[in-house]
């Protein structure tokens, strides 16, 4: 699986966490590690992926975008303007995961 998507999504959340408000830095912390690990993992995978390691990366994935609904939620109450840049790691990293099946 080529993660075309999760280094994309994880620079705009790094820019983010240097301008985000302090509400916003565990929630974008806990995206940029769930994608990081997402990332690791399709990498060690290569073409040919366990079902396992592939399950490893959607779960790291969900709890990825988990963080990055979060920060969402935060930032829709204190930072209208960072709601344009959290929508788009959030699309990048829900068309990523459409993008992605798993046969089990």
């Amino acid at each position: 699986l080529p993660p075309v998507a999760l280094p994309q999504v994880l620079a705009t959340t790094d820019s983010l966490q240097a301008t985000a408000p302090t509400a916003m830095i565990g929630a974008l912390q806990a995206a940029r590690s769930g994608h990081s690990q997402a990332l690791a993992l399709m990498q060690q995978g290569g073409t040919d992926a366990s079902p396992q390691l592939l399950v490893g990366a959607l779960q790291a994935m969900a709890q990825g975008q988990t963080g990055l609904d979060q920060a969402l939620d935060i930032a829709a109450g204190v930072d209208p303007i960072a709601i344009g840049l959290l929508l788009t790691a959030v699309q990048k990293v829900r068309e990523a995961a459409a993008r992605t099946k798993c046969n089990m």
